[in-house]
C-alpha cells in the first residue's frame, strides 16, 4: 500500500537552506534598522536606454561601476602617471601612509555605493587611491599651470572628462579625495568654513562655476559633500533650494533632488573651455 505524500522537508535540506540564507544575511551591508549612507547609485537599465551619455563615462572611469571597460583603458593606464605626480608633490610622506589611510576608509567608502561592490580589498583600496589622486592631480596641475601632460590635457579630452566628472555612476566619495589632500597638508582633517578643496574645485578647472558662470563658491561643510556631482549641483542650483543651518552653511541634501533641472548640454559645452584654453597655452 502506497504511503500518502508528506509536506515535511528533511532536516538535511532545511540545514542547507538555513545556512545559505544566514550567509546571505551576514553579507548584507550596514546595520539592522539603520539607514545606509548610500550616495552613489547605478541608474536603472531603462534610463541607460533613454540617454546613455548621462550614465556612462567616455574618457575616465571613477569608482567601481565602470571600472575595467576596454574603451576607458587608456586613461586607466594614465592614472599611474597622475599617482606618481601626486606623490611627488610631498616626498616627506611615505607611500604606506596613503595606503593605510585608504584602507581605513574602505568600509565607509563601500557603504556609499547602492549595491555590493564585488572587488577584493586590495583592488578596492587601489581604486580609491588611483581615482582620488587622478581627480586631485587634474585640479592641482591646472592651479599651477602645469598643462604639459599631453594625455590629460589633449584638447579632445576636455569635454569627455568634464562630463565624466558629473556622472552619478562615476563617483568616489568626497571624503576620500579630501583625505588625500589632507595627507599632503593642503587642508585640515576637519575644515571649518570654506574648505580649500571646495574652493579649488570651484575656482579652477572643468567644474569652475566661478570662472564660467560667476557663481560664488557655496559655503558648504566639506564633511557634508557626498561627491563631485553633489558639490557641483549644490552650487549650481538657486539658493532658494538649499537648506542652511544657523551659520548659513549648506547642510546635507539628497544628491538626486533637483538634478532634472540641470541644463546639461549647455553646461558641458561651456565647461570644456578650460581644457581647450590650457591646451592652447602650452
Amino acid at each position: 500500500m502506497e504511503q500518502a505524500p508528506t509536506d515535511e522537508i528533511t532536516p538535511v535540506v532545511t540545514d542547507k537552506l538555513q545556512s545559505l540564507m544566514e550567509k546571505k544575511l551576514t553579507e548584507v551591508p550596514g546595520e539592522p534598522l539603520m539607514a545606509r549612507p548610500v550616495t552613489i547609485f547605478r541608474l536603472p537599465a531603462w534610463f541607460h536606454q533613454i540617454d546613455k551619455e548621462l550614465c556612462e563615462p567616455k574618457i575616465v572611469s571613477l569608482g567601481p561601476f565602470h571600472r575595467g571597460k576596454e574603451s576607458l583603458r587608456a586613461m586607466e593606464e594614465h592614472k599611474w602617471s597622475t599617482l606618481r605626480d601626486f606623490l611627488a608633490r610631498n616626498m616627506n610622506v611615505e607611500f604606506e601612509v596613503y595606503l593605510r589611510e585608504m584602507r581605513l576608509l574602505e568600509a565607509r567608502a563601500r557603504e556609499c555605493y547602492s549595491e555590493t561592490v564585488n572587488m577584493g580589498s586590495d583592488d578596492f583600496v587601489m581604486m580609491l587611491l588611483l581615482d582620488g589622486c587622478f581627480i586631485l592631480e587634474l585640479w592641482l596641475k591646472l592651479e599651477a599651470g602645469q598643462c604639459s601632460d599631453a594625455v590629460l590635457f589633449a584638447e579632445w579630452v576636455g569635454y569627455g572628462i568634464t562630463s565624466d566628472l558629473c556622472l552619478l555612476e562615476n563617483q568616489i566619495p568626497f571624503f576620500v579625495i579630501h583625505k588625500l589632500l589632507a595627507i599632503q597638508g593642503r587642508c585640515g582633517e576637519n575644515c571649518e568654513g570654506l574648505c580649500p578643496l571646495v574652493e579649488l574645485i570651484y575656482n579652477i578647472g572643468p567644474l569652475s562655476l566661478v570662472a564660467v558662470f560667476h557663481f560664488k563658491p557655496p559655503q558648504i561643510l566639506c564633511s557634508e559633500v557626498h561627491h563631485l556631482l553633489h558639490l557641483y549641483y549644490s552650487g549650481a542650483l538657486p539658493d532658494i533650494q538649499l537648506e542652511r543651518d544657523q551659520r548659513g552653511l549648506i547642510t546635507g541634501k539628497p544628491c538626486l533632488q533637483g538634478l532634472q533641472f540641470f541644463p546639461w548640454s549647455t553646461i558641458f559645452s561651456k565647461l570644456s573651455s578650460p581644457f581647450s584654453q590650457s591646451a592652447k597655452s602650452r
